[in-house]
């Protein structure tokens, strides 16, 4: 066998750098599935999909340019989350607004089950070629730090319809009946149509095949929404437990589990073993194990095991979904992803899989073995039998009658600013809403609750439900806001002039910003035309000119940026100079382009 694939140490994955494409793609439409969202991360992925460099350094020092950042990448992306499971940093709320009208939570008909996939479906282009990335994952959009797993697969887009791609359209399908944004929606289904016309996907060299699984998934009557019908089988789509069961050895990593539905996968196997959280583990379920019951190792947290950085390459407990499964006369196969080894999420939940085929002979269950649990730096211990007798699943969100009880919410402009109605079932003795970051207007949680009042600014689809001391935040489709006007107005509050010219010096280089502020003379260019003409008033200096001219030269698109800031921002906050002599080379990097 070749190079560890699990290695802890050396072949660890960076979030952000998986959903990345080569240097020379640029990103189309991105949508994210998660079962929890922390829209500080959001933000982290959304500014390393918008720039294809380390912009680490600038987050903490230019709003300007992450405000940009997240409306104009923002736009390429939607994001869809189980509902009640988002947290929104306290930090630059502002700038978390912003990602609002990007994400989208998920109430499936049944409150007891959840929306709980965890995957990227991402489309680039270069030139004519559009390429398909799909990330296939066990961790969710958040800061969690626990072991999990993950695998990116790559796919240019043909013409021919691949069935084997199907699940994945499917399942884009069902979560865009939860976005009512048109555009979204729009640039959602043309994702489906590419996704279905990748002809393969690009596999790991110890792979032979590949197929996605979709559970759960339905579609929604469009006479009435509170209806669904289960999506109709394919002859693709199989049962978890026909996938996993009838197995002669099987290698299981679930940190939740279900007794009775580990035994009904484990239950005819010759060789087993299982990784999960010690909690999860019944007696039942450890006796049936035969190769042992392996919980994370509390040495993994010291120091002998810190990385370069000083830290822990985890810091809670295993996350990974993971079934290593061999059939009698079958290849042998992995399949990860989102599922747990519990009834919820067999039966219930949304959930998505990944199976991937092995070559004959790469590998064996001892092989695999052998990869999560070495010899030396075994990340995991066998367990002890356990003394409880419960299982344990993820735990039920508390906030489910509310949040299932809330049904639409409308704004609208008037002479006082702006109303925002919510319209309930019914009302919920002991609980209050109120817009997100606005407690001074909360109001108790009954069929029809009125914000108004209302700053253009403080216009969202985000709001907080609290009770009994407890809070939940929430976002809602909230029909008639004016997106756009909004999102100036949000501009505007974050943009002075230092700001701006801030902005302007991380797309032009730290030489410009210099020589715009110098107190050198300035020359007169009569040789610049505006609109056929001679503008007289526009004096800047020769230098700078000489640094606009390389970049409209070399990197046109960050002055079409500064460009579409400028629109946008009120015009006290742009330099009249500098907005002069921006017109200028815009017209000239247009006139170019169409001659090219």
């Amino acid at each position: 066998m070749g190079k560890r694939r699990f290695d802890y140490a050396d072949n660890r994955v960076d979030y952000s750098e998986i959903l990345r494409p080569d240097s020379s793609y640029e990103l189309e439409y991105a949508v994210c599935l998660t079962y929890s969202l922390d829209t500080e991360a959001l933000l982290g992925v959304l500014l390393n999909l918008g720039k294809q460099e380390d912009i680490s350094a600038l987050l903490k020092e230019n709003k300007t340019q992450i405000s940009e950042a997240i409306i104009e990448t923002g736009k390429k992306l939607s994001v869809f989350y189980n509902v009640g499971c988002i947290k929104i940093s306290e930090n630059n709320p502002e700038l978390h607004a912003l990602l609002a009208d990007r994400i989208h939570q998920v109430k499936l008909p049944d409150k007891k089950n959840n929306f709980h996939p965890k995957l990227w479906v991402l489309q680039y282009r270069h030139d004519k070629e559009v390429m398909i990335k799909i990330v296939v994952l066990s961790r969710n959009l958040t800061f969690d730090k626990s072991l999990d797993v993950a695998v990116e697969m790559t796919g240019i887009v043909g013409k021919a319809i691949n069935a084997k791609n199907q699940p994945i359209a499917d399942l884009l399908t069902f979560v865009s009946q939860f976005n009512n944004n048109d555009k979204q929606k729009k640039n959602i289904s043309d994702l489906i149509n590419n996704v279905r016309k990748v002809d393969h996907f690009e596999l790991l060299d110890c792979f032979d095949d590949y197929s996605f699984h979709a559970f759960g998934i339905y579609e929604y009557k469009k006479t009435n929404n509170e209806n669904c019908n289960l999506l109709k089988p394919r002859e693709l789509y199989k049962n978890a437990k026909e996938l996993l069961g009838g197995n002669s050895s099987i290698f299981v990593i679930s940190p939740f589990l279900e007794e009775e539905t580990v035994l009904s996968i484990i239950g005819s196997s010759t060789r087993s073993c299982l990784i999960s959280r010690e909690r999860s583990v019944t007696r039942k379920v450890y006796d049936a194990v035969i190769d042992g019951t392996w919980v994370i190792n509390p040495d993994f947290y010291s120091e002998k095991y810190l990385n370069d950085n000083g830290t822990a390459h985890i810091n809670h407990d295993v996350h990974a979904k993971l079934f290593y499964v061999e059939k009698t006369k079958e290849p042998h196969k992995l399949f990860l992803g989102s599922l747990n080894a519990s009834r919820k999420a067999f039966y219930g939940n949304v959930e998505l899989l990944l199976e991937l085929t092995y070559k004959k002979s790469y590998i064996s269950y001892d092989g695999i073995f052998q990869e999560f649990l070495p010899e030396n730096n075994n990340p995991f211990i066998r367990m002890n039998p356990p003394d409880n007798i419960n299982s344990s699943e993820e735990e039920v969100f508390s906030f489910k009658d509310e949040l299932y009880g809330i049904e639409n919410a409308v704004a609208c402009k008037d002479e006082n600013g702006f109303t925002i109605a919510v319209s309930c079932m019914n009302d919920f003795e002991g609980v209050e809403i109120y817009p997100y970051l606005l407690q001074s207007k909360k109001q108790p949680l009954h069929k029809k609750v009125i914000f108004s009042g209302l700053k253009i600014t403080e216009v969202s689809k985000l709001f907080v439900i609290e009770k009994a001391g407890h809070t939940c935040l929430v976002t809602l489709e909230v029909a008639g806001i004016p997106e756009v006007e909004r999102e100036n107005a949000i501009l505007n509050a974050i943009i002075d002039k230092t700001s701006f010219m801030s902005y302007v010096k991380c797309l032009l280089g730290d030489s410009f910003s210099e020589m715009w502020a110098t107190d050198k003379k300035r020359y007169m260019l009569n040789s610049i035309y505006r609109n056929g003409e001679i503008d007289n008033n526009v004096y800047i200096e020769a230098e700078v000119y000489e640094s606009m001219l390389k970049t409209a030269a070399n990197n046109p698109q960050n002055l079409r940026e500064i460009n579409q800031l400028v629109q946008r921002v009120d015009k006290e906050k742009v330099p009249e100079d500098f907005r002069k002599l921006l017109d200028i080379f815009i017209s000239a990097v247009g006139k170019e382009s169409k001659r090219r």
